[in-house]
């Protein structure tokens, strides 16, 4: 095992071992040039490593990452505002719904995390489905904590 090799952590979801990380990108937008994403081949996880501090973290979401995105959207999404963002991405909605309608019932309970301007969370909580969602990104956070996301 090389030293570089002997650097990478174990995965941060299942705990494998080392050996089981493969590098998935060498690139992180916004990131540093230490930063990749690697692939964990027991629970296939992608992840960022190395970890950025909190403090990192939170400047890129509140100063960074609606730039990011829109950038790394191929779509034509939005980001500028809340409304525009859910109104951008209706056709979203709509794919999506024919998936996730054949899992959802009455009660239940949704969690939607990095759920941006809250564009799918709307759609459930329009069908009664009680619903959270948890967001990062300076732009849409008092937007979603508003709308009693």
């Amino acid at each position: 095992m090389s030293d570089f090799i002997e650097e990478i952590p174990c995965c941060r979801i299942c705990k494998a071992k080392p050996e089981f990380q493969k590098l998935h990108a060498d690139f992180v937008y916004g990131g540093k040039p230490e930063h990749n994403f690697w692939r964990c081949s027991e629970c296939d996880a992608v992840y960022l490593f190395p970890i950025p501090s909190k403090k990192e973290e939170k400047l890129f979401y509140k100063q960074e990452f609606e730039k990011f995105m829109g950038k790394r959207s191929a779509q034509k999404q939005n980001w500028s505002e809340p409304l525009a963002h859910i109104e951008s991405n209706q056709s979203h909605v709509k794919r999506r719904w024919k998936f996730l309608e054949q899992h959802l019932h009455e009660s239940s309970n949704i969690l939607e995390i990095g759920c941006s301007s809250g564009f799918m969370l709307n759609a459930f909580k329009d069908q009664g489905l009680n619903c959270v969602g948890v967001e990062t990104s300076g732009l849409f956070f008092d937007f979603l904590k508003s709308q009693k996301f």
